[in-house]
């Protein structure tokens, strides 16, 4: 069996697989993972998927002071 840490919320085990799916090399996880800071693991998983470059949803221009160390990608090609 592979000594894994485990959850500490009753909710977090996606954001838990999301992080050693991310991490997991095939024989050990690369990084050490807080069981405490599931909050944050569902945070940096919403922007991810807010702003990942291949996200072409029209987002509200208000969610721009959000982005961070990015700016919006124009998809259309038109400047």
């Amino acid at each position: 069996m592979i000594d894994l840490p485990k959850q500490a919320g009753p909710c977090d085990c996606m954001f838990f697989l999301w992080k050693y799916m991310e991490y997991w090399d095939g024989e050990r996880l690369n990084i050490d993972i807080n069981p405490f800071k599931g909050m944050i693991y569902r945070v940096e998983l919403m922007h991810y998927s807010i702003f990942h470059p291949l996200n072409q949803a029209d987002l509200p221009d208000e969610l721009d002071v959000y982005r961070l160390g990015g700016r919006k990608i124009d998809w259309s090609g038109s400047h």
